[in-house]
């Protein structure tokens, strides 16, 4: 069962990461590097506002999901607190960091846009593990087959709107993936409209919280590379940093998945977490040793997907 989860949630985090690669290719063949530059704080920043709004949520989905009424009840709260969180946060980031942005277009067009990837960004990240507590392998894959080519056919459409467009078709992408897996979830039962339960609250805060700082800690110095380059180094040389990022990102993909995995085999079955955990850690461990030889070997003629300037 660890290795169809782990599979399945591979296939799907590859694809996110493939895509993803071709996706800030183009854009770096689209856009000049400054307008590059800003668009990856962007991202970034609405990024990191989603890892902030989770607050755990998504881990307490996968722990606490012992039965569909459990799973119901947590994803439905789950949902409305990081929603409303990633929208409060969007909106009071979006006016700081848009005050001090160039921007290709109307101000308050990038703060909507940037507000939708903070709610959609963190929603879709519950609804993942709403998915993989489901153990809905192809349903997953489809819905990220579809955001990221969405993704990536919509930079030629809205070019003309700058970082605009770039933060625009990624926000989007995340909003079609997160709609397929709703739409699963919610024709499955699983997902419904109800308010949010306090005594659900109550129950899953104290492992939301723990789990929140660790992952927060985690995630967050990675997210924040790229801003804290455009402010002390300029928009060009952000951009440059986050391919160098991208690239080594995928080195992530397999421990990442194999890890979500194993937290939700383990959760339903303690009695073999020990064995879980070693083959887990074994497999990560020979996978991201051999696509660290590879990204050595390779990482020159990579860098050129995003043109020459980027070696």
């Amino acid at each position: 069962e660890l290795a169809d989860a782990a599979d399945g949630h591979v296939f799907s985090q590859g694809i996110v990461a493939v895509a993803g690669l071709a996706f800030w290719a183009l854009v770096a063949r689209l856009h000049p590097a400054a307008q590059v530059g800003v668009a990856v704080s962007l991202v970034n920043a609405a990024a990191l506002i989603a890892q902030v709004a989770v607050l755990g949520t998504n881990q307490a989905v996968v722990r606490f999901s012992a039965s569909v009424d459990q799973t119901r009840r947590i994803l439905t709260t789950a949902l409305w607190v990081v929603g409303t969180v990633g929208a409060v946060l969007g909106v009071v980031v979006g006016f700081v960091v848009l005050g001090g942005t160039p921007a290709t277009g109307p101000w308050w067009g990038l703060l909507v846009v940037f507000v939708l990837a903070c709610v959609v960004m963190p929603s879709n990240v519950v609804l993942d593990s709403a998915m993989l507590v489901r153990n809905a392998v192809g349903i997953n894959s489809l819905g990220y087959l579809l955001g990221s080519t969405a993704r990536i056919g919509l930079l030629f459409p809205f070019v003309v709107l700058g970082q605009l467009g770039v933060l625009l078709a990624h926000a989007l992408s995340f909003a079609v993936t997160a709609l397929v897996s709703a739409g699963y979830l919610a024709r499955t039962g699983v997902l419904t409209i109800r308010r949010v339960e306090m005594g659900t609250v109550r129950r899953i805060a104290g492992f939301a919280t723990t789990s929140h700082v660790s992952g927060l800690a985690w995630t967050a110095p990675t997210l924040l590379y790229p801003i804290i380059a455009l402010t002390v180094l300029g928009a060009s040389a952000s951009a440059h940093l986050y391919m160098a990022l991208s690239i080594a990102s995928l080195l992530q993909m397999v421990p990442l998945s194999s890890s979500n995995a194993l937290f939700s085999e383990a959760a339903r079955d303690r009695d073999r977490a020990y064995r879980l955990a070693r083959r887990s850690l074994v497999t990560s461990l020979a996978v991201t040793a051999l696509g660290g030889v590879a990204v050595l070997a390779l990482g020159r003629p990579l860098l050129t997907l995003f043109g020459r300037d980027a070696r």
